[in-house]
């Protein structure tokens, strides 16, 4: 699944039985050991952030995420629209790519918590600081 050297930190990701998305991290410490965390949030999350937030299908929601996504508002450099279609046949929203990076942000802000709580957990969240 995921592999780490010493003083490594890797994550990736694996597929729940309902086909679900689910992120986990390794770090190691030890050439031979590793710690391994399974976090309870994923992709589909923030799928279902944007559908929620914008009322838009899930599938669009996930086209949406997928060409105009981007977690860290201050990489977000053009404002084109963009042109969300709503649900019960009314006139699709246009929205900015700052107004959508509003809605994914605060969720990528929560996965990079539960990550970095993991880490303390175990002991490695100077790992990740001395890379940072």
């Amino acid at each position: 699944m995921l592999e780490a050297r010493r003083g490594e930190l890797k994550f990736g990701g694996s597929r729940t039985p309902n086909n679900r998305a689910m992120p986990s991290a390794m770090a190691a410490s030890k050439p031979s050991t590793g710690t391994e965390a399974m976090l309870p949030v994923g992709a589909g999350h923030f799928t279902s952030d944007i559908s929620v937030v914008l009322r838009t299908p899930m599938e669009d929601a996930e086209r949406i995420k997928k060409r105009y996504g981007c977690a860290v508002a201050s990489l977000v450099t053009e404002d084109d629209p963009i042109e969300v279609p709503t649900v019960g046949g009314r006139a699709p929203k246009i929205l900015s790519k700052h107004e959508l990076t509003n809605i994914i942000e605060p969720r990528a802000a929560e996965i990079a918590k539960l990550v970095y709580r993991d880490l303390e957990k175990v002991g490695l969240e100077k790992e990740i600081r001395a890379r940072a």
